[in-house]
């Protein structure tokens, strides 16, 4: 449950680290390698671009003097040759005993003894790498889902390198619109991503076969009603508010995710980029948008989702067993421990009178004995379910064990820690759900110990525990408190 929780929180990250609109692409870059410095523990994260013999430097976590972006290498001098050989992720704990790894220039000169890395595909092509490593030797081979991981986290880095040279083409295009209408036509039309021309009303104008494709729709369909209509009504209102500061000017352009609603009756999940052309007078002219399926991620991303929900549930129930009675619903003896411990350190701290009582339910043997123990268990459940309402919000209360209940009442005196007894003793004894009239009898003790003395739980039990024996022996139905004087740890 532990590793399925980490492999979740790296993707959970990853996925932020993405899709947060960051400064710059060298911001996200840091924030990718941030992210996987965490999650290999390793102390140097690089992305280079490689182009022919040549390793440039495009981020470098932690920045540092010895070794930053901008500089340049040969690529024989670098591990990363290996992966762009082999055109697959790498890895090596310990350098200095692999052969491929121990004679290597970078080995003899920086000492790198731990290193996994991942080529970066752009465009079908290898366009640079992402790495991390380390000087100091690992102790923990790299799991298959360590390769996974850095293999997303290039992914990653190949789709943001994609989407800023499409931005960057598709923003050389825009100016270029009105010299070069042939090259826009070709770009529009053979675009990989959907991409439209839609009127200031909404109406579709243009629209390519990527997008019909996306969506099932005709191009005739789709050129006949406007995007208001297939988009989901949820996502309509936050759509129509950044078109409007978009065409005010108020900001450059926009990307949303949002759902169409697809030919075949479903919605998908779509990344919408909106920019817009004006007309000579500054009225908008029609909006450029590009739009590219983000469904599969956005599945992943709710699975994600439901599965860290469905962690949390779990850990509730398992929290509930670990320290509920299964029977009465109250706290068992080993989460009374813990308030217990956590309430001495306080008093230790800040000093207060503290009482620890003891309730036993009398003559319960022979209630099981007349109604059965089913009718006992019931009774149980009802007494502890009084006791309970019965306290104060501050005390506490579990079964101790069969039908036993201990109690702890913080910064109660004897004279108070009595009345609280007796409240608890008549409420019980007014019952009157049960087969029978069913009373308790209550031994209690009252300690005052002073600033730095941590008090012991079996020195108050042994006490209350003698209180409840003489309230037994005296009759039950009863109530014996004492105070435990001088208390010395």
């Amino acid at each position: 449950m532990q590793e399925s929780r980490v492999n979740i929180s790296r993707i959970h990250f990853l996925y932020e680290a993405l899709v947060k609109r960051h400064a710059s692409l060298e911001d996200t870059y840091h924030a990718i390698l941030d992210e996987g410095l965490k999650a290999f523990n390793l102390s140097l994260g690089i992305i280079s671009q490689i182009e022919g013999d040549r390793y440039s430097l495009l981020a470098v976590s932690p920045k540092g003097k010895d070794i930053s972006a901008g500089m340049t290498f040969d690529i024989k001098n670098t591990y990363c040759q290996q992966v762009v050989n082999e055109r697959r992720i790498i890895s090596v704990e310990h350098a200095g005993e692999h052969p491929d790894f121990n004679t290597h220039p970078v080995y003899i000169s920086m000492k790198l003894e731990t290193y996994i890395s991942a080529p970066i595909w752009v465009r079908g092509k290898i366009w640079g790498t992402l790495n991390f490593s380390s000087t100091q030797i690992s102790t923990v081979s790299f799991s298959k889902d360590d390769h996974e991981f850095i293999g997303l986290m290039a992914d990653g880095i190949g789709s943001l390198i994609e989407m800023s040279l499409l931005i960057s083409e598709n923003e050389t295009i825009i100016s270029a619109l009105r010299k070069n209408n042939e090259i826009l036509e070709s770009i529009f039309k053979n675009s990989t991503i959907g991409m439209a021309l839609v009127a200031p009303s909404g109406l579709w104008m243009k629209v390519n076969s990527a997008l019909t494709r996306m969506l099932g729709y005709t191009e005739n369909h789709l050129l006949s009603i406007n995007f208001q209509k297939i988009t989901h009504p949820d996502d309509l209102t936050t759509d129509l508010q950044l078109l409007d500061s978009l065409s005010r000017g108020d900001i450059p352009f926009y990307q949303l995710e949002k759902r169409y609603l697809t030919a075949a009756g479903n919605y998908i999940w779509i990344l919408l980029s909106v920019s817009l052309v004006r007309e000579n007078n500054g009225n908008v002219k029609y909006y450029i948008a590009q739009i590219q399926s983000i469904d599969e991620r956005k599945k992943m991303e709710m699975e994600l989702k439901k599965q860290k929900e469905e962690l949390y549930n779990v850990n509730i129930i398992l929290e509930r067993m670990a320290t509920e009675d299964s029977l009465t619903e109250i706290a068992n003896r080993r989460k009374f421990m813990l308030w217990f411990e956590s309430e001495m350190t306080r008093i230790a701290r800040h000093p207060a009178p503290v009482s620890l009582a003891i309730a036993d339910i009398d003559f319960f043997k022979s209630y099981n004995d007349n109604y059965g123990h089913q009718e006992g268990d019931v009774a149980l459940k009802s007494i502890a379910k009084e006791l309970n309402h019965t306290l104060r919000s501050l005390d506490k209360i579990a079964r101790f064990g069969g039908e036993e209940f201990i109690m702890l009442f913080p910064e109660t005196d004897k004279i108070g820690c009595f009345l609280v007894c007796e409240r608890l003793r008549k409420s019980v004894e007014h019952l009157t759900t049960l087969k029978r009239t069913v009373t308790i009898s209550i031994g209690a003790v009252t300690c005052h110990p002073k600033e730095g003395v941590l008090v012991r739980f079996d020195d108050l039990l042994k006490v209350a525990d003698s209180n409840l024996y003489e309230a037994k022996s005296s009759g039950r139905n009863q109530v014996k408190v004492v105070n435990l004087e001088n208390y010395q740890d």
